[in-house]
């Protein structure tokens, strides 16, 4: 039931849904001045997530910053989250990334830079459909085309969740005897801070290792993040909503 609930939620807090439901209760409405008032906000709802300056200020206040691979101590297990590979893509007979990819690339330069022995990978499927495999499974495909070793691959095929990584990473830890070290922990730097509160609410010591920033200082001396409308704002908007909400949520359900 919470799978499906947040798949709910992640439409709701969608600004694009926020701009929508304004717009069709300003057509809606019967008495001019509602009329107005629903079109003013959903024009004012537009413009403030539209404008890419606004999206990168409270980026750079949320993400947590990647690290330098020559500040990596020697680690045995790098956890790498799910939610980098395309489940319903077609053809079926590879596997496809999304722009999180990172997260299991960079896993796989820790371990050729000797920085790390084992990469559990964990995730399930977070799709709404029938899939013939989980995302785990599907990076281990990809780990050993990148020439990683059986032996040095970790698989959590049932979690769902950040909170189900947690729980199923240290089951399988635990079975395998390496619960007790420091652990990698390697997933966007917009998703590091629930990730990490996630993995310390079940009792790991955590290196955080973020990947994939979205905000970098190039972006800054651009003119058109401060006057232009982008749909990419939009997209920062959504992931950054989804994790404040989705923090939350967790710290009321005792999750991290």
């Amino acid at each position: 039931m919470f799978f499906y609930l947040s798949k709910l939620l992640d439409f709701l807090v969608n600004p694009l849904v926020w701009i929508m439901g304004l717009m069709l209760f300003s057509i809606f409405s019967k008495k001019a001045y509602r009329k107005k008032m629903g079109l003013r906000f959903a024009v004012g709802v537009f413009f403030f997530f539209s404008i890419d300056v606004i999206s990168f200020l409270f980026l750079e206040a949320w993400e947590v910053p990647g690290k330098k691979l020559v500040d990596v101590q020697k680690h045995k297990v790098a956890v790498v989250l799910g939610g980098f590979t395309v489940m319903e893509a077609e053809p079926f007979d590879r596997v496809h990334t999304n722009s999180e990819a990172d997260r299991l690339l960079h896993a796989i330069k820790l371990y050729e830079s000797g920085k790390i022995d084992y990469i559990l990978v964990t995730g399930g499927t977070a799709s709404l459909w029938k899939v013939n495999n989980t995302e785990a499974d599907l990076a281990h495909d990809l780990l050993r085309t990148c020439g990683v070793p059986e032996k040095a691959i970790l698989i959590e095929n049932k979690s769902k969740n950040t909170h189900e990584n947690a729980v199923n990473s240290k089951k399988l830890l635990t079975e395998k005897g390496l619960w007790g070290d420091e652990i990698i922990l390697l997933t966007s730097a917009f998703h590091t801070r629930r990730a990490m509160a996630c993995f310390e609410k079940e009792n790991y010591k955590v290196f955080d290792f973020s990947t994939s920033m979205r905000n970098h200082k190039m972006h800054w001396q651009s003119l058109n993040i401060y006057l232009i409308p982008s749909f990419d704002s939009f997209y920062r908007w959504n992931l950054l909503i989804h994790e404040y909400v989705g923090f939350t949520i967790y710290k009321l359900l005792g999750y991290c």
